[in-house]
């Protein structure tokens, strides 16, 4: 239960900052992310049903979008410093997971992030 709360989280911090820049269109249904479901591994308790990662397409409409993006990227990052308002949390590097952003055509962004085996 606490993976798929981590994912809609970062699923909506993905779409606020995108609705936020205003550069985004609204997705088509086909543009919805994919998840890919992990195989069975009984012996660790993760179900068959649980994603191994989250892929999917960024529509874009501003040609200002990739300006000042030299490595584009996708970030899954602990934030529960930022929920407990605490200023001197450190994000620790076992708790992001970054994943490629790659330009399909020029209208079109395409990312893949993996997420970790345990959250």
């Amino acid at each position: 239960m606490h993976r798929r709360t981590v994912l809609m989280v970062c699923v909506s911090i993905l779409i606020a900052a995108s609705i936020a820049c205003g550069t985004v269109t609204t997705p088509q249904p086909s543009g919805a992310p994919t998840l890919t479901p992990r195989e069975p591994v009984p012996a660790t308790g993760v179900g068959p049903d649980e994603p191994v990662s989250v892929s999917g397409r960024i529509p874009f409409t501003s040609p200002f979008f990739l300006q000042g993006n030299a490595e584009p990227f996708v970030l899954l990052e602990d934030e529960s410093g930022f929920v407990a308002r605490n200023r001197e949390f450190v994000f620790p590097l076992e708790g992001q997971a970054i994943g490629p952003v790659e330009k399909v055509d020029d209208q079109t962004l395409r990312y893949t992030l993996p997420l970790p085996s345990a959250p």
